[in-house]
């Protein structure tokens, strides 16, 4: 998962998207941020308030446990 592997600590969307290479706002919540929060590796830090002009994402465990196995698997 290239957002988990992308994700330093807590950062906001669009220093993510940057970081990415991904300038369509549309196609990275479709593509990748939605999937990997369904999945349980990224979290938001104001779950409540989804639309925060404040909000950043941040690795859970589950994202932290994928990352180890990634560079494992190297």
């Amino acid at each position: 998962m290239k957002v988990v592997s992308s994700l330093p600590g807590e950062i906001n969307r669009d220093e993510l998207m940057k970081i990415i290479g991904v300038k369509d706002r549309m196609y990275f919540m479709r593509s990748y941020l939605k999937p990997a929060i369904a999945a349980g590796f990224i979290e938001m830090t104001f779950p409540e308030r989804p639309r925060s002009k404040n909000q950043r994402y941040r690795l859970t465990e589950r994202g932290f446990d994928l990352l180890k196995t990634m560079k494992e698997s190297k």
